[in-house]
């Protein structure tokens, strides 16, 4: 259903239409990494039905072989995503480089977004203290 969302879609085209070769092999990646995730998610959620007909069926061999077969499969997803994933380690570093921490320990780039968005916000926005002064507000509350 998520991939479905017409919103996800265009994305999706956008990324892979993109003129820089790097963004699209990167968002390749990241869209193989989170399908392989979330195919290790559900062979584990596979594996754990499989646990329990082995105790509910322990005379069954088939339940058994069944069980180890998923546990295989899983490994070897498991293995995959790993695989999909390294590369994305040094995008990943990069990114997080940005991201500095003040002194009390609030994300700076995070704190410098909001106050972009709520400056492109066409409504009047304020940002109160404990004591109902004003710390902030965007241009149309001035």
């Amino acid at each position: 259903l998520f991939v479905f969302n017409p919103k996800v879609m265009k994305i999706f085209y956008a990324a892979d239409d993109a003129k820089d070769s790097k963004k699209r092999h990167i968002f390749r990646l990241l869209l193989a990494t989170a399908v392989l995730f979330a195919s290790f998610i559900s062979l584990c959620g596979v594996g754990h039905l499989m646990n329990v007909l082995v105790v509910l069926y322990p005379g069954y061999n088939s339940v058994k072989k069944g069980q180890v077969a998923i546990m295989w499969l899983t490994a070897v997803v498991s293995f995959c995503t790993a695989l999909a994933g390294f590369p994305l380690f040094p995008t990943i570093a990069n990114a997080i480089k940005g991201v500095e921490l003040s002194s009390d320990g609030k994300l700076q780039l995070a704190e410098s977004y909001l106050i972009e968005v709520v400056d492109m916000i066409k409504e009047s926005i304020l940002v109160l203290s404990e004591d109902l002064v004003v710390l902030k507000c965007n241009d149309v509350s001035r």
